[in-house]
């Protein structure tokens, strides 16, 4: 006995249809970003640190935010930045150094994540800390600290919606499952649905707000879109060796896709992002 390739097509292009219909749906109704007005603020705004900004922008903080925080550290009073000439080299001018000098006590000014990256940096009584590789295990302490400071202040900025997009994995585990019943012996084509499912969907779960850098975000979703391609491709010739139709692999690797596809845009910004 031997998989029943028509009733499963079916089954894949149903599941396609319905998970794609529920996106659309639940993507008109949660995922959409509120409508503000725009209103020029020709300033910082109070209260909000450089890398919190970032984190509200871009759904997440790089080095870049660490850089702003700690240049803002020493705007507000925190500490002073050093730069120093590095040796020379022949007669070549040394390397620039900067370093970063500890005032008596940080300032009430500062930002929870300010805070973090102060702390982090000057911890043990430490007075004083070098820009250099020798210190990198302290700034990546900062960043991580900062990051996750950044998340739990502006956390609630963001929707994400995972409730509404594991109503599509749901649709897409009960089709696998309506499968079985016209099953042969060697269920092939649901073993690869499940295994696609469980691969593909994983991935897709743990995708965030694509960064708003063009180029990021492009590789970004080549990379994300392309390994699934070619995953449903190596299952479907797999199926199609074994005698099976590709069809209901295709088809429920493509439902894998909208899923791949719909989990960053259906992270939305909430009433407070439009606040903020």
């Amino acid at each position: 006995k031997r998989d029943n390739d028509k009733v499963h097509t079916i089954i894949g292009a149903i599941v396609f249809l319905l998970t794609g219909g529920w996106f659309a749906f639940a993507w008109e109704k949660w995922g959409k970003d509120p409508v503000v007005t725009v209103i020029p603020v020709f300033g910082p705004p109070d209260n909000i640190s450089p890398a919190a900004m970032q984190y509200l922008r871009e759904d997440d903080t790089d080095s870049k935010a660490l850089s702003a925080d700690i240049i803002d550290l020493a705007g507000k009073g925190a500490i002073t930045i050093e730069e120093t000439q590095g040796a020379k080299v022949l007669f070549f001018k040394g390397a620039k150094k900067y370093i970063l000098h500890k005032k008596n006590n940080a300032p009430a000014s500062l930002t929870k994540d300010e805070q973090s990256v102060f702390d982090a940096l000057f911890a043990d009584s430490v007075d004083t800390v070098e820009l250099s590789k020798d210190n990198s295990s302290s700034f990546i302490t900062a960043s991580d600290r900062m990051d996750a400071k950044c998340r739990s202040i502006i956390g609630t900025v963001f929707s994400r919606n995972t409730d509404k997009c594991l109503v599509g994995a749901l649709l897409y585990a009960a089709g696998t499952a309506a499968l079985y019943p016209w099953s042969g012996e060697l269920p092939v084509n649901m073993f690869a649905a499940a295994i696609l499912g469980v691969l593909l969907i994983l991935i897709a779960m743990r995708r965030r707000k694509e960064p708003r850098k063009i180029v990021t975000a492009t590789l970004m979703s080549i990379l994300c879109l392309v390994i699934p391609v070619i995953l449903i491709a190596v299952f479907a010739a797999v199926v199609f060796e074994e005698g099976n139709s590709p069809l209901p692999v295709i088809f429920f690797g493509a439902s894998t896709l909208i899923i791949n596809i719909m989990r960053p845009l259906m992270i939305a910004r909430s009433d407070k992002s439009a606040e903020l």
